[in-house]
């Protein structure tokens, strides 16, 4: 029995040693934002650490990373361990700094979401909060990156 997985609509099926490696390479190309600590100070609380609540906004990095990637990079774009990768994606990877500056870095959503929601910082928010976190940071930012702009649904009306 072959196994079979997906990743992100690309279907592999393990019937050898070069679909193993490319799907490998397809998984290692896509954004990780895992939990993080020791990163620069946020907030009033001086929070280091998303241990425990920055979950939904870590996942949110990613879908946002994903659309960026695709949009200056393409689905079939690889990261391919022995060629530097273009700069668009070092582009990318800024955006998501753990840094206040950076326009969707923990720091960023996180704040936002507050704006947003007024759930105080440090305290996890719901994927519905996480993307209007998205928005306000995306907007906040005035961000327009390569062509994509954001629409926020409130029940089934988009608001621009």
């Amino acid at each position: 029995m072959e196994a079979e997985a997906t990743v992100l609509g690309v279907a592999y099926r393990f019937d050898g040693a070069l679909t193993r490696r490319r799907f490998a390479i397809d998984l290692s190309s896509r954004f990780l934002f895992t939990y993080r600590s020791h990163f620069e100070p946020l907030g009033k609380k001086r929070l280091r650490s998303d241990k425990g609540w920055g979950c939904t906004l870590r996942a949110m990095q990613m879908l946002l990373a994903e659309g960026f990637s695709r949009a200056a990079l393409g689905r079939q774009w690889r990261l391919w361990p022995s060629v530097p990768p273009p700069p668009a994606y070092g582009d990318i990877l800024e955006r998501f700094q753990d840094a206040q500056v950076a326009p969707f870095s923990v720091h960023s959503l996180a704040l936002s979401g507050t704006i947003a929601s007024k759930i105080p910082l440090g305290k996890w928010l719901g994927p519905h909060t996480a993307a209007r976190a998205a928005v306000f940071a995306a907007r906040a930012a005035g961000h327009n990156v390569c062509g994509l702009g954001t629409l926020l649904f409130r029940g089934w009306l988009p608001t621009l």
